[in-house]
């Protein structure tokens, strides 16, 4: 039972959290004061010193001296009937589509609720899909690894919302143009001997590279905008390969044969459907048989 000592299950991050925005702040800064003291940390203070400000992270100096960051996050887990997975596959930004398998999510706002933040997910992500899907419920995750932006040790506590989508749905999103594979690896063979970072392209990669290519991919945002999103429907499994960062190597290589709509690219272009419609029978635009964090990895 907790007393004046002691709260059982509890430690200084979730009792911060609970504390007024002024003191988070306060806490924050502290922390930070004292990470930019180190030659490692220097570099990503003035970073999260605007993350502890805007409040979206609690950064606490731990009892044994070392600093911890602690972000709220929000996901948004959608099924297909036929078992597809809706799952973000880049994020456009920097003039460049950075590949990033995992579900659509961002950071909450400081005492944000996790059901508002899935609404503002769909308000200013996911508007197409907003209309055509049942939430199902909630449920909580929390993951603890070093942040690959900040380099700082990391707890992600994760609000992942269930949805379903609904069977009779109908809805418009552009769809992005893809080259084809023998304009960006050249034939099987080159494919197979291909490597991107350390690893290579073997034969059951080169297969399901194939299967990825024949997925069609949509975007949100417009023209011009400095970000954007990319979004699929998966198999579960495929989903899952892609985005335990063992086949890093292949994510990017199907990343790389995009282009946004609408965007001219070299090498042939395989056009996309004109009119591109999903709905939730699994007969759409979307599924050609298809095959999530740093935090959420980027958002």
């Amino acid at each position: 039972w907790p007393n004046d000592l002691d709260v059982p299950f509890t430690d200084f991050c979730d009792l911060v959290f609970s504390l007024s925005a002024g003191v988070q702040t306060t806490i924050g800064t502290h922390a930070v004061g004292v990470l930019a003291q180190t030659e490692r940390g220097s570099k990503s203070a003035e970073a999260l010193a605007l993350e502890v400000e805007s409040g979206k992270s609690v950064i606490v100096v731990a009892g044994d001296g070392s600093i911890i960051r602690v972000v709220p996050l929000v996901a948004l887990r959608v099924d297909r009937a036929d078992g597809h997975v809706f799952v973000q596959v880049a994020k456009w930004e920097d003039s460049q589509l950075k590949p990033a398998c995992q579900l659509p999510g961002l950071k909450r706002e400081r005492q944000e609720l996790a059901k508002d933040a899935v609404q503002r997910l769909f308000q200013t992500r996911l508007q197409f899909l907003a209309e055509h899907v049942t939430i199902i419920g909630y449920e909580g995750e929390t993951l603890e690894k070093a942040s690959k932006v900040h380099q700082v040790h990391t707890r992600y506590i994760k609000s992942i919302c269930s949805a379903k989508l609904n069977p009779d749905a109908i809805f418009d999103a552009p769809v992005c143009g893809r080259r084809n594979l023998g304009s960006v690896f050249g034939d099987r063979a080159s494919a197979l001997s291909a490597s991107t970072a350390s690893s290579a392209l073997d034969l059951d990669d080169a297969d399901l590279l194939s299967a990825l290519h024949a997925t069609p991919v949509v975007a949100t945002g417009s023209d011009g905008d400095a970000s954007r999103h990319l979004y699929a429907w998966l198999l579960p499994e495929m989903f899952s390969a892609l985005s335990g960062g063992a086949k890093d190597h292949l994510l990017s290589a199907w990343v790389s044969t995009l282009t946004l709509p609408g965007e001219m690219a070299t090498g042939e272009v395989i056009d996309p459907d004109p009119d591109p419609v999903s709905t939730g029978d699994g007969d759409d635009g979307l599924d050609a048989d298809p095959v999530p964090t740093d935090e959420i990895k980027s958002v």
